[in-house]
């Protein structure tokens, strides 16, 4: 099954509806289903990006694209993304939310393995 653009593609619902799907791909271990869903997700949120809720659901796709790949083993791919969902989510959030240290903790996992 194939994941394509819509006639609207930079809109963020679509992006967290594909978010949502890969949640549902990733709980039947399907992942690199999962995995194609979130980078298109990814692509639509980058051209969205306009508040402090979006910049949120941004980082969300990120982490969890992030996450899918250091499941993955691609661990290069899976620390630079990452590392931009960390940004987004410390630039809205304090450094103590539960999000922010999930996504480092994330990090330095896809660290060990990369080093």
């Amino acid at each position: 099954h194939e994941t394509r653009k819509s006639a609207n593609e930079n809109d963020p619902i679509l992006a967290m509806t594909l978010n949502n799907m890969a949640c549902c791909d990733f709980s039947l271990s399907r992942h690199r289903s999962a995995l194609e869903r979130l980078e298109l997700a990814r692509s639509i949120q980058h051209e969205s990006i306009g508040n402090d809720l979006e910049l949120l659901h941004v980082a969300i796709v990120y982490g969890n694209c992030g996450f899918l790949k250091l499941m993955l083993k691609e661990y290069e791919d899976a620390r630079a993304i990452l590392e931009e969902a960390l940004l987004i989510q410390q630039s809205v959030l304090d450094d103590d939310h539960r999000a922010v240290r999930d996504t480092l903790s994330n990090l330095e996992f896809a660290n060990a393995f990369h080093s």
